[in-house]
């Protein structure tokens, strides 16, 4: 474009920074947007939201920090996307105090914002506080305008779950379902996690139908889920078919067979499964050790307790 005479704009640069953040080449987004300042062009609202959201994806918040710096010298304040992404970007680094202090620092808010700051508390763990304010955006009088969605939802379940608070995370979900909010693919993962946890495998097998029913099987995330419900649950025939299914498995597709022989002893049926994932290629990560090592020491812990039992005459199978 350049060699043609043709002198690139805000649009154009703001296009080429989002090509380069949806292609996760983050180091070398903020290059363009520091070149970008360098030669005078003016600076978008919508070139800081993109650098914004690369920013949330890195470990150096401190960038983050800056750009914030700039969007006020640069008075962006006011576009509400722009406080959107920063919002996400402080949560997406647990600095909840600042993501919180942008929010209610805001004139206006809509679903976006809500959504950002809810997701912010439940992935740094403090689920009692993104539920709380759930509640607190049900109960705005623009309830029409600002309802919570299945983003909404699926934050406050997946914190839950990961809390380890499983019973609370069901009873979220069936609140969800008696709204009649869409559940998604991230919501379906979450709540296979905690029928894995709580072995309630026909609830699984439920979601499994849901799943299929709405063409979310094919989705790796949902993939993955299955197998580690159906496996921790004692479903192997299932969990296997699942992961036969799955189009380009990848190593939790793997560690999640692995691991799920080894908790129930099957230490040998663990080790041949890691040596097919090593046939196929497939790289094993710490997980995968720590998984068939577990399932290695527990199969000698089951021999040795048969051993023991034998000799004071009980009936065991040594075999």
């Amino acid at each position: 474009m350049e060699l043609e005479g043709l002198q690139p704009n805000s649009v154009t640069w703001t296009s080429l920074l989002s090509s380069h953040a949806r292609c996760g080449f983050y180091d070398e987004t903020l290059e363009l947007f520091k070149l970008m300042r360098t030669r005078g062009v003016e600076i978008s609202a919508e070139a800081l939201a993109v650098v914004l959201s690369v920013c949330s994806d890195m470990v150096d918040v401190d960038r983050g920090s800056e750009i914030h710096g700039y969007v006020v010298k640069g008075g962006y304040e006011d576009y509400l996307f722009v406080k959107n992404a920063l919002i996400g970007g402080y949560g997406k680094h647990e600095h909840l105090r600042d993501a919180h202090k942008v929010f209610f620092e805001m004139k206006a808010r809509n679903l976006v914002s809500w959504n950002a700051l809810i997701s912010a508390y439940a992935e740094s763990g403090l689920c009692d506080e993104a539920y709380a304010l759930f509640m607190k955006m049900e109960k705005l009088d623009s309830y029409l305008l600002v309802r919570p969605n299945v983003i909404s939802w699926s934050a406050v379940i997946c914190g839950f779950a990961s809390k380890g608070r499983c019973e609370e995370s069901l009873e979220h979900f069936r609140q969800m379902q008696l709204c009649r909010v869409i559940t998604n693919c991230v919501t379906i993962s979450s709540v296979l996690s905690v029928c894995a946890e709580l072995a309630a495998l026909n609830l699984g097998r439920e979601l499994h139908g849901y799943a299929i029913r709405t063409q979310m099987d094919d989705n790796i995330l949902v993939g993955n889920g299955l197998i580690n419900m159906y496996m921790k649950c004692g479903g192997f025939k299932e969990g296997h078919l699942v992961f036969d299914d799955i189009k380009g498995r990848d190593i939790i597709s793997w560690n999640s067979l692995i691991g799920g022989y080894g908790i129930h002893g099957l230490g040998e049926r663990s080790l041949r499964t890691f040596d097919e994932m090593l046939e196929a290629g497939m790289k094993p990560d710490n997980v995968s050790f720590v998984a068939v090592l577990s399932a290695c020491i527990a199969a000698m812990l089951d021999y040795w307790m048969q051993v023991a039992a034998f000799s004071i005459g009980w009936p065991v199978n040594l075999g």
